[in-house]
């Protein structure tokens, strides 16, 4: 319902995945103007143009009572090159172009840079000491399957790598390392250098454990209190 409420009607002309043909969404939704629009994906290969246009749907929504129709289109290039990005494509760039009015139609090509496909295949650490390496390693990849067979392939996005790292931090801090952070050391993000697997390098700085010795409590119910403060001794 959402995809006929944004796109009303859009009609798969070409783009099979991985096609040479840029996919082309031929009629989508009417313009305040009464164009229409006409969105050509090219240099996608590795999705269809009817996966990469439910990616772009929420950016089309209400489309004709947008002030600029080019800035929905400039978000939902932004939203597709976010959306390789997500899918182990870190050097993806999408833009887009767009032609005058005619015949009744709006046409705007989103031009699709996607890079290689990147997954990671080894972590490495720096400054570890207070735990193992392959137990911080499984933050960032599966276990193998029985304990030999390959892993399952992890693609390489900032997001989730990012998401990694906090949990890193997070696991140091419940063990008394309140001061430890995590930092990405290589590859760099946006700017790689990028190739079919690669290793990711984190550096570590634990800083100091502590040790919770004594616990006060004041301004509760004394009852209650003394409780906690017999299993706290126990």
């Amino acid at each position: 319902m959402r995809v006929q409420l944004a796109l009303l009607g859009l009609v798969l002309l070409a783009g099979a995945c991985r096609s040479t043909k840029p996919a082309v969404l031929e009629q989508g939704a009417v313009l305040e103007d009464g164009a229409r629009l006409k969105i050509a994906f090219e240099g996608a290969r590795r999705y269809s143009s009817r996966r990469l246009a439910e990616v772009i749907e929420e950016d089309l929504v209400g489309l004709e009572r947008r002030r600029s129709v080019r800035a929905a289109i400039d978000d939902a290039a932004y939203s597709l090159e976010l959306f390789y990005r997500s899918e182990g494509f870190p050097a993806c760039t999408v833009r887009y172009e767009t032609d005058p009015v005619s015949d009744g139609m709006l046409r705007a090509r989103l031009i699709v840079e996607e890079g290689p496909r990147v997954s990671i295949a080894r972590v490495r650490f720096e400054g570890v000491e207070a735990f193992e390496e392959c137990d911080l390693a499984s933050f960032l990849l599966p276990p193998r399957r029985w304990g030999v067979l390959p892993r399952r392939r992890v693609w390489f996005s900032a997001g989730r790598l990012d998401s990694s790292i906090e949990a890193i931090e997070a696991y140091y801090r419940s063990e008394g390392l309140l001061e430890a952070s995590v930092e990405l050391v290589s590859p760099h993000p946006r700017e790689g250098p990028w190739k079919e697997e690669v290793t990711v390098r984190l550096r570590i700085e634990e800083g100091q454990r502590y040790t919770l010795r004594q616990l006060e409590i004041r301004g509760g119910v004394p009852r209650i209190d003394a409780r906690l403060h017999a299993a706290d001794l126990s």
